[in-house]
This record gives C-alpha cells, sequence and structure tokens, in this order.
C-alpha cells in the first residue's frame, strides 16, 4: 500500500519538461541566444521558417509549442490539448522573452480541449484507474 503515494507523488518530482521540441521562428541571433538560455536537457529547440510553418508544426505535432519574434511583437503557439504543463510552461518562455524584447505577445491555442470538456478533466479521469491498477499491481 505504501506505493500509492508514491505514485501521486512521482510526477510532481520528476515534473517539467524532458527533451521537448519548443519550435523557434526569428531571426538567427535571437534563436541562438534563446537556445543558450534554455536548459538542453528539457528544451529540444527546432527553427522553423515563420509563424504560419511553426503553427502548423504545433498542429501536426511536430514541436510541442513555439515561439515566433518579429518586428510587430512575439506570438506563442500551444497545445493545451498536448499538455497543460507543456502549454504553461511555453506560454511562460513566451512573455518572458517579449518582456524582455519590450514586444507586445499574443498567444495561440492551436490545439485546445474539446468545447464539451475545457480543461481536459474527462481524460484525466479516464486514466485514474490505469494509475490505480498499475500500483496495485507492482506492490504486490
Amino acid at each position: 500500500m505504501s506505493a500509492m503515494p508514491a505514485a501521486f507523488a512521482l510526477p510532481s518530482v520528476n515534473g517539467g519538461p524532458h527533451h521537448m521540441k519548443l519550435g523557434i521562428a526569428a531571426p538567427d541571433p535571437a534563436v541562438d541566444a534563446l537556445s543558450a538560455e534554455l536548459d538542453p536537457g528539457q528544451w529540444e529547440i527546432v527553427r522553423f521558417a515563420g509563424a504560419d510553418v511553426l503553427s502548423a508544426a504545433v498542429e501536426k505535432r511536430e514541436a510541442a509549442g513555439g515561439l515566433a519574434l518579429g518586428p510587430g511583437g512575439a506570438e506563442v503557439f500551444t497545445a493545451s490539448a498536448g499538455g497543460a504543463g507543456a502549454a504553461s510552461a511555453i506560454t511562460a518562455i513566451g512573455t518572458t522573452v517579449a518582456q524582455q524584447q519590450q514586444l507586445p505577445v499574443q498567444t495561440h491555442d492551436v490545439v485546445p480541449f474539446p468545447e464539451d470538456d475545457p480543461r481536459g478533466a474527462g481524460l484525466t479521469a479516464a486514466a485514474l484507474p490505469m494509475v490505480v491498477a498499475e500500483t496495485a499491481d507492482s506492490s504486490a
């Protein structure tokens, strides 16, 4: 029975991105500067030619999300249905970069949760029996 609390605690201990693909559509010096700031164990930087290409890549799951920088400001592309934690982390990166550069920022949720489950609660609740069953099997 002692494995049950561990099953719920481990995700928070080992949480955060691990080699998550972050798309960047920006001039090379900006991409290089951002790459130098981000932990390579957490983020894998993937360059894209423009905001439209980046948005399509996020939709196709070629990147977890991304940031497009241009003279008009910053655009953050997320896929909250692909992971709320990842979407939050990518939004935080984009917002921080925009603030540092004094740029306006727009956020686009390219792959949101369905309208009838805007927070993904149904998917999370559906996975709980599998977690409990797996934990019970491993502690036996």
